[in-house]
Parts: structure tokens; C-alpha cells; sequence
């Protein structure tokens, strides 16, 4: 699964709403604190050219686990059972993707639903399963 190419507007130059995904996506923790900081973004922004994923989903993607911690940690906490186009929430990116710091940090700090599926009926363990070459009949 990847998460695709930057938003931009018809310039080409980043949007202020995927500004946050994209930081997050770089893993650039000191733009992502200003743009938080700064109470202007909306941290549950899905950005539309890449399957709708989140600034969290693309943290987790990434294994941007700072991103991930600074995001969760924020006031206006992401909603972290939020799917993209395809249901999968950041739990299921970060089961895909191996990401077991950005996983962890998940499930201490936003208690997901963790048995959500996504639009195919698979859940984030399902993902992990499939990441670790295990059948989902294994799971």
C-alpha cells in the first residue's frame, strides 16, 4: 500500500490543508509542531490524491513515529478509527506497513478500535498477518 503523491492546489504548491499530511508523511516533526501549533489545520484532513488518507495514516505509513506521538498528543487528537477510501484505518496502515513503534504507540495512546474492519472485511490484524507472510486462515 502507498500512500501516492502530494495534494497540491492547481499551482502545484502544497495546500494549507495537506501541509500537516505532508510533514507527516516526510517525517519533519519541527514543521508539523509549528503547523499544530498554530491551531489552523485540521488534523482529520484526508487528503484526496492519496486514497484519503490522514496526515496519521501517512505517519504511519512512513514509520514517522514522532509524527505519530505529536499528533496523538495533540488537543485536536486524529480520529484513529477514521478508514480511508478503503476502510483501513492507521491501525491497519501501521499493521501493513511493519511499523511496530507507530503500532504500539496507536493502541497506548488512542485505544482503537482494534477489531474494526476495513471495506473488504479485513482487520489491522489481518494486515499484520499478511505483512508477516502468515495466511489470514493462520491468524
Amino acid at each position: 500500500m502507498s500512500l501516492g503523491t502530494l495534494a497540491s492546489g492547481a499551482t502545484g504548491a502544497p495546500t494549507a490543508s495537506s501541509e500537516p499530511w505532508e510533514a507527516a508523511r516526510r517525517g519533519d516533526v519541527d514543521t508539523l509542531a509549528r503547523l499544530l501549533g498554530k491551531g489552523a489545520c485540521d488534523v482529520n484532513w484526508r487528503n484526496p490524491r492519496t486514497n484519503m488518507s490522514s496526515a496519521l495514516h501517512a505517519a504511519c505509513e512512513r514509520g514517522n513515529e514522532m509524527c505519530v506521538q505529536m499528533l496523538l498528543g495533540h488537543a485536536d487528537r486524529p480520529d484513529v478509527d477514521q478508514g480511508d477510501e478503503h476502510g483501513r484505518t492507521p491501525l491497519h496502515v501501521a499493521c501493513a506497513a511493519a511499523q511496530p513503534k507507530c503500532l504500539r504507540l496507536i493502541l497506548t495512546m488512542a485505544h482503537p478500535t482494534i477489531d474494526q474492519p476495513d471495506d473488504v472485511g479485513k482487520t489491522a490484524l489481518h494486515a499484520a498477518c499478511e505483512a508477516a507472510g502468515v495466511t489470514t486462515d493462520e491468524c
